[in-house]
């Protein structure tokens, strides 16, 4: 760590922070044993456990639970790691250490022959040979982690702190005595000196807290301050302490590099500076008490008060060079450093110096400032325009035209200045007077303007609109997104463009004569474009980062400004960084890469987690889709600005983001073989190695070959079987339909029967032979229409109601001139009844018809009657034919005479309801006194 120079105290401190960690911590009392391991933060909540934080999450372990396996009252030691990289601790009663495997802690009881140690656990070094060394009840023990025993009983003890150095072991009593242990090995022997220095006049009295080896330097923590005690001449250890601070004030000490920070119960950590060998300016700090101290791997120091909890000071406090906390807590928004003064804009548009660690106002009402040379500051306000010589102090006005001014720039003989979204350009006089030139191109809609290029400025106009001078020539190029900010590199001949949404290149390609646009990175507000040293600089909301062009290489400080956008100057190869405070950095350690292993949490498949370790190629059934996983990149002081990137090949061959150790749900998969590409993007941009798992997903049996080819069989034998049955169907339906033609015309033959025919012609030859005219002409007509009516019935498949009545009534008629009028007859329709409109197989009522004028009349001499009556209910249609003739004369007749065209009629309603599942229905009932048919005809 490169050390600083000075620190200055740190007033508002509480209203600042750097990054956003929440620890979550099992309870916010009595925390210390901070400690780091494979890229860990670890806390103890020392009566409830450990606490291990990866940058976002806190995993706990808690004290006596069958899940953390940590067993005891109070956690005794910070973690330690062995060659291993096996982690160790103790409670007050056990020596446990984490298996990894399991993710929970192993504890065990010290035995030594055959005694316990029940208490008194504290562990405090493992050397390189992985011994452990301990303290138990009131024994230092080295124990053999390996086979599991204890190797050396060192000797008893009466100190409860422990500093180890090769052969010299410290035990600082912690004021349970005066002075302290000294234990030197000689020959694999301890000896131990104790009370040290309580003989010494100076120190007789000292009560010593803890002890620090620094460069085989002992350095004593005491109610007197601090002591660097010297072996050869105790009596003459010198003593440093803070004149502000009481003799109860100290309560801890930690060493980092070249400064030793000592907690106190004054709101305060005291530095002192192992260099110039004196306290320098203390850090304030956000509690009163400070309990325990420890510096990260990013030099931010974690100190707890034992009451409240964790808090940590950034190391933006404490490793820079410059560093400026005010009342006014200002946001700067611009710095410039000139010769040794930095020269500092803020949000309220105040223009401070910053000189010998004093700050003074120069200007108000200021919206923007550069320099001319080392000696000239050229302002602008809303409305002002001035000029200050820095050689004399002077200002004065510059005389514009210009309504309300926004930004400027300056060049080497020129400034450059938005003002009423146009452009002015001031050239030198002499004697701070300028030539005000107003550009005609794009008046009234610039937006932003860029770095001056000899006599070229390239700016933005209307949004996304670029213009610049290419060879001579005017160019103008759209971009994508609204354009923030833009700088022209001549050695590369590129321009730099910053907007909303990312950071890109336009390449002048002269050969082919066109701008090739590059984009570099994307996802933030790029703004501040600042080109130094062959690298392009710039500002997003929270970061700085810089853009080397040579390498094509994109990388993001390590720092993150979470409240304010910040601002920087580069000089030398040192960046000097303002948001609320101003800081100077090392410009390769500001940048340095961060790392930390690309680590895989869990993989689950339908819920259940996959062991880690098998996890490099799976193989699926068709049913176990439903996929979550969860990566990241395992580097906790850094773990909120990394990022996971995955992409699922076939399917998603583009790379997508997600927040560092976030879970992603795959979409249920369909059966193939995929891979899942993982990488981590470091908190500087910068990328892991891709890490890939193969994913084979099986398809069901169904979906297999085999299993298609099967069921291609099977619905083809299905289907088959449907022919063969339909063909079987169709031809049962051809068979009936010929029977019913056959019966069809086998009733018109019935019912012109030439016995029938034969009747009709006497008939008609008697009117004739009596020379009725009237009624052979009557009787011939009506024949000569039955007959007409019959034959374009037979080719019907259905006929109207009212063609039927008619059909009858022509029958009836006939049969009634020719026997003399022996029956009358009547046919009824009921009115609800639309004789149009009601169709019914033809040739159905007539033969019953005719059974009741051959049967039913027979015998009967006068006043025979035949009635035919219609009706309807619902979709059926009813038909009663009744006769008052005498059903004897029926019986009694030898069935060869019964109506052929009944039997025909009742084998074609067998065929019809066959095919149409009843349609017509029959019943003939036999009185005393005639006969009644009855039909219902499905309609």
């Amino acid at each position: 760590m490169r050390g600083f120079s000075r620190l200055i105290i740190f007033y508002s401190l509480c209203s600042f922070k750097l990054f956003s960690q929440d620890y979550n911590l099992i309870s916010n009392n009595v925390n210390t044993f901070i400690s780091e391991h494979n890229h860990q933060l670890w806390i103890a909540s020392t009566s409830q456990g450990y606490n291990q934080f990866n940058g976002i999450e806190t995993n706990h372990y808690i004290l006596n639970d069958s899940i953390s396996g940590l067993d005891g009252t109070y956690v005794q030691s910070l973690l330690l790691s062995d060659s291993k990289g096996q982690l160790w601790t103790t409670t007050y009663e056990r020596l446990c250490f984490l298996d990894e495997k399991y993710n929970r802690f192993d504890c065990r009881s010290i035995i030594v022959g055959k005694d316990t140690f029940a208490i008194g656990y504290h562990l405090f070094h493992l050397d390189k040979q992985d011994k452990i060394w301990m303290r138990a009840e009131d024994q230092i023990l080295l124990f053999n982690a390996e086979i599991n025993e204890v190797d050396q009983v060192i000797g008893k003890t009466q100190a409860n702190s422990f500093a180890w150095n090769n052969d010299t072991l410290i035990g600082a009593p912690w004021m349970n005595e005066k002075g302290f242990e000294i234990w030197i090995n000689q020959d694999d022997e301890w000896e131990v000196q104790r009370q040290v220095l309580v003989n010494c006049p100076t120190f007789k009295d000292i009560q010593v807290i803890k002890a620090l080896w620094v460069n085989n330097e002992l350095w004593l923590l005491t109610q007197l301050g601090l002591v660097l005690y010297d072996f050869n001449s105790p009596c003459n250890s010198k003593t440093y302490k803070s004149l502000s601070l009481d003799v109860e004030a100290y309560n801890c000490f930690h060493q980092n590099d070249s400064f030793i920070f000592l907690g106190t119960n004054l709101n305060e950590i005291l530095v002192f500076d192992l260099r110039q060998l004196e306290f320098i300016n203390p850090i304030r700090t956000k509690w009163n008490d400070v309990d325990h101290i420890f510096s990260s791997v990013t030099n931010d120091l974690i100190y707890s008060d034992y009451k409240y909890g964790v808090s940590v000071i950034p190391n933006a406090f404490i490793d820079s060079e410059y560093e400026l906390i005010n009342d006014l807590n200002f946001d700067w928004i611009k710095i410039i450093r000139k010769q040794e003064s930095f020269y500092l804009l803020n949000a309220q548009k105040e223009l401070y110096r910053f000189h010998e660690k004093k700050l003074s106002r120069i200007s108000k009402n200021v919206n923007d400032f550069d320099f001319m040379g080392d000696d000239l500051l050229i302002g602008m306000g809303k409305y002002d325009f001035f000029a200050i010589d820095l050689s004399s102090d002077s200002r004065s006005k510059i005389t514009h035209s210009w309504t309300q001014g926004q930004s400027l720039r300056t060049g080497d003989d020129a400034i450059f200045l938005k003002a009423d979204n146009s452009l002015y350009i001031y050239y030198p006089k002499g004697n701070l007077s300028f030539k005000e030139v107003v550009s005609e191109k794009h008046k009234k809609k610039i937006q932003a303007i860029g770095t001056p290029h000899i006599s070229d400025l390239p700016y933005a106009y209307d949004g996304r609109n670029l213009w610049f001078v290419r060879n001579g020539i005017e160019v103008n190029h759209e971009v994508e997104n609204y354009i923030t900010d833009l700088v022209y590199d001549p050695n590369s001949a590129q321009l730099f463009v910053g907007t909303n949404t990312n950071l890109v290149s336009l390449h002048f390609n002269d050969q082919k004569n066109k701008i090739e646009e590059n984009e570099i990175a994307k996802g933030e507000e790029y703004n501040s474009l600042v080109l130094y040293r062959n690298e392009l600089f710039f500002s997003t909301k929270s970061r700085v980062g810089r853009y080397n062009i040579n390498k094509d290489e994109y990388r993001l400080a390590r720092l993150s400004y979470e409240q304010t956008r910040p601002t920087f100057h580069i000089g030398g190869d040192s960046i000097y960084v303002a948001s609320n405070i101003l800081a100077s950095y090392s410009i390769e350690e500001f940048f340095k890469e961060s790392r930390g292993d690309l680590k895989l949490n869990y993989f689950k498949v339908n819920n259940e987690n996959l062991e880690l370790n098998k996890i490099q190629e799976i193989n699926l059934s068709h049913d176990e889709n439903l996929i979550s996983w969860s990566a990241s990149i395992d580097y906790w002081a850094y773990a909120n600005l990394a990022s996971i990137e995955y992409q699922l090949l076939p399917d998603q061959e583009e790379w997508a983001t997600v927040e560092n150790h976030s879970e992603v749900q795959l979409p249920k998969l369909l059966p193939n073989n995929y891979t899942l590409n993982l990488r981590g993007v470091y908190s500087t941009a910068n990328v892991s190695d891709v890490k890939s798992i193969g994913i084979n997903i099986s398809p069901a049996w169904q979906d297999t070959l085999l299993a298609k080819i099967f069921f291609i069989g099977l619905t083809g034998l299905f289907f088959y079987g449907l022919y063969r049955n339909r063909i079987r169907k169709l031809t049962a339906q051809n068979k009936i339909q010929e029977e019913i033609r056959q019966l069809e015309k086998s009733a018109l033959q019935a019912q012109m029967n030439p016995h029938f025919i034969f009747n009709c012609l006497n008939s008609i030859q008697s009117f004739i032979m009596d020379n009725d005219k009237e009624n052979a002409m009557d009787y011939l007509g009506r024949f000569a229409q039955l007959i007409r009516s019959n034959l374009n019935a037979s080719v019907e498949s259905y006929i109207s109601l009212f063609e039927e009545i008619r059909i009858l009534e022509n029958y009836l008629k006939l049969e009634q001139l020719r026997l003399d009028g022996r029956f009358s007859f009547a046919i009824t329709c009921d009115s609800g009844i639309d004789e149009q409109d009601v169709s019914i197989p033809p040739m159905l009522i007539q033969p019953f018809v005719e059974n009741a004028v051959i049967h039913g009349m027979a015998g009967i001499t006068e006043n025979g009657l035949i009635k035919v009556n219609f009706s309807r209910i619902e979709n059926r249609l009813l038909v009663s034919i009744e006769d008052n003739g005498n059903p004897k004369e029926q019986d009694a007749r030898p069935a060869t005479h019964k109506s052929l065209g009944v039997n025909i009629t009742k084998q074609r309603l067998e065929h019809i309801n066959r095919r149409d599942m009843d349609q017509v229905g029959v019943t003939i009932d036999h009185r005393s006194q005639g006969t009644l048919v009855s039909l219902s005809i499905e309609l």
